[in-house]
């Protein structure tokens, strides 16, 4: 099943390992977030810049560690739905991912020090 679903997705030689991975819809803009961009709208999604997206960010989880990638944008018009999991091709270390009409992206760990959701040390 792997072997029909690489062909259609086109994946480049080397990416044979298969994620689902969740997009939580963390985006990275260029510029920073102005009044005239609802700076103090209590809802996050309504705090987004004006500026161009560059770059989608995602967090997963593969045998107990966290990685994340960024998948560039650069006015390519990339949309994702939030909480929806996308097929996500990897390499064998891990260290580079494809994403199917998204193209390459380096994969990273990371840090485990970092609060998640809020909880943290005390």
């Amino acid at each position: 099943m792997n072997f029909i679903l690489r062909l259609i997705d086109r994946v480049p030689k080397g990416f044979d390992r298969k994620i689902m991975v969740p997009y939580t819809e963390r985006l990275v803009f260029e510029g920073y977030v102005t009044t005239g961009d609802n700076l103090f709208a209590r809802d996050p999604a309504k705090q987004r810049p004006s500026k161009p997206i560059v770059a989608h960010f995602f967090q997963f989880r593969q045998g107990g560690t966290k990685y994340f990638f960024r998948l560039m944008d650069r006015d390519r018009g990339l949309t994702f739905e939030p909480g929806r999991r996308y097929r996500v091709w990897f390499d064998r270390q891990l260290t580079r991912c494809f994403v199917p009409g998204g193209g390459e992206a380096r994969v990273g760990l990371d840090d485990p020090d970092e609060e998640e959701d809020g909880e943290g040390p005390g």
